[in-house]
């Protein structure tokens, strides 16, 4: 989703609110987000984090996910005063139709840009494209997806297609000096005006052309 979809899913998503922004911040995959317990937030650290058991992970490793502020302290307001540390956080439900029924609410059709369907798994492709969007070194945002290849953070997980080009020019270096701003008809001797056709019927000089 692009940037102007999350804010507009965030505003009608209710009660899931927290579970949406949580897997846009962190790109927890489902089934992590499913486990996730509040002993597994760290939400009062220096650094707020979340972590990643090794049980619940898709490669088997423990992970330290950081969170933003903003999440971090969502997560807190929306914590029960009597809650179990091995309680769940979220609910999160085996099918999409709540998801699709907020996308409904919130102007934002069900498949993307490339065709594909927007559900929970489309909110790990939303984070590795907003972070390259937001400058996040590649290798950076490998890690933080935890991915294996950058190949995949790259070119499955970052979709190209929601940068604007003609701001990514503009952030180029100008590499040129001072004379190549002066317009190249006003730079040395003209070229010759004299066709190849003309000099061949002696009506000017071959080596003009």
């Amino acid at each position: 989703m692009t940037a102007e979809e999350v804010k507009s899913l965030l505003n009608v998503a209710g009660e899931d609110r927290e579970l949406d922004m949580t897997a846009i911040y962190t790109a927890l995959r489902r089934n992590e987000l499913r486990q996730l317990v509040w002993n597994d937030l760290h939400l009062t650290a220096e650094a707020p984090y979340v972590r990643a058991r090794v049980a619940t992970t898709k490669n088997g490793k423990d992970a330290s996910i950081p969170l933003r502020l903003e999440v971090a302290d969502a997560l807190k307001a929306m914590r029960p005063e009597s809650v179990k540390g091995t309680d769940q956080v979220f609910m999160v439900p085996n099918r999409n139709k709540k998801l699709y029924e907020d996308l409904r609410a919130a102007g934002i059709g069900q498949k993307d840009s490339q065709g594909g369907i927007v559900d929970v798994h489309a909110f790990r492709h939303t984070c590795g494209t907003l972070l390259a969007q937001s400058g996040v070194h590649p290798s950076v945002a490998q890690e933080f997806m935890r991915h294996s290849d950058i190949r995949m953070t790259m070119g499955y997980y970052t979709y190209v297609d929601q940068f604007a080009t003609t701001g990514a020019v503009q952030k180029m270096p100008w590499l040129g000096d001072a004379s190549l701003l002066i317009p190249s008809h006003k730079c040395g001797p003209k070229r010759p005006t004299v066709s190849r056709d003309d000099a061949k019927n002696g009506k000017g000089d071959l080596s003009q052309v």
